[in-house]
């Protein structure tokens, strides 16, 4: 799954881990701790259901080396005061993801 991060211009990034409390992602791109990102997916609405224009806000809480490559990093971010409808968006999202990795 992709993902679009923006910290001033828009960014595609692959994720590595989501939860219904955050998710982290691979980039080259410069971040730092407690930066606040919008961010969108790059998924299927006729599949996930998730309406076009779909952004969350998400705090940066984490910064790490990315395995294999020292000019990426792996950012762990937290979501940002998510609503319930942008909490059940993402669970059905983490839902359909493990369904289809079966």
């Amino acid at each position: 799954m992709m993902l679009f991060f923006e910290s001033g211009s828009p960014h595609k990034a692959p994720v590595v881990d989501l939860s219904s409390q955050g998710i982290s992602f691979i980039t080259r791109r410069t971040l730092r701790p407690g930066d606040v990102i919008l961010i969108s997916f790059d998924i299927p609405f006729e599949v996930y259901a998730v309406p076009p224009g779909f952004k969350l806000k998400a705090r940066v809480r984490w910064i790490g080396a990315a395995s294999g490559n020292r000019n990426l990093k792996r950012v762990g971010c937290e979501f940002h005061k998510l609503r319930p409808d942008e909490h059940e968006l993402i669970t059905r999202i983490i839902r359909y993801g493990i369904l289809r990795e079966r």
